[in-house]
């Protein structure tokens, strides 16, 4: 739930913000985590269907590069995204997602129903902000951690 007319204010428009930036990331990670799986797939598919054409001591030198290649790809393809861990980025920048829309949309409500109740719960409403982006950090700086 928008409102235009709160474009104007500081944490709204901070919100507002963030929840754009976080939703690009959720989707560029959920995106980079599909495109790898479809990539391992059709990379380890298409090895074993170069394989199977011939029998190994009658492939070609062309042909032993191009399975070395695949094979290479589909390495570095499977490496990325068990480094970065696209999957569960995604769904961590969907709980963040969550809280802040959560945080808009009452805001939104308040404002709606009574202008003077807005004014009156601006500090809450940045208190409430400034715990989801400490709850975000401690999320990051665990997930580091536990890599270590």
């Amino acid at each position: 739930m928008k409102i235009k007319e709160l474009n104007e204010d500081l944490i709204y428009k901070s919100v507002q913000l963030w929840i754009d930036k976080i939703r690009n990331k959720k989707r560029r990670y959920a995106a980079f985590y599909k495109v790898s799986r479809v990539l391992t797939f059709f990379g380890s598919a298409s090895i074993t269907i170069i394989v199977g054409w011939k029998k190994p001591e009658e492939l070609e030198m062309s042909s032993a590069n191009l399975i070395l290649l695949i094979s290479a790809f589909i390495a570095f393809t499977a490496a990325i995204e068990g480094l970065f861990d696209l999957k569960d980025k995604a769904k961590s920048y969907d709980v963040f997602l969550f809280e802040l829309r959560r945080l808009r949309d009452r805001m939104s409500y308040d404002y709606s129903k009574d202008q003077k109740l807005y004014e009156q719960n601006k500090d809450q409403y940045f208190s409430k902000y400034e715990g989801i982006l400490n709850a975000q950090k401690m999320i990051i700086e665990n997930s580091y951690e536990s890599e270590e």
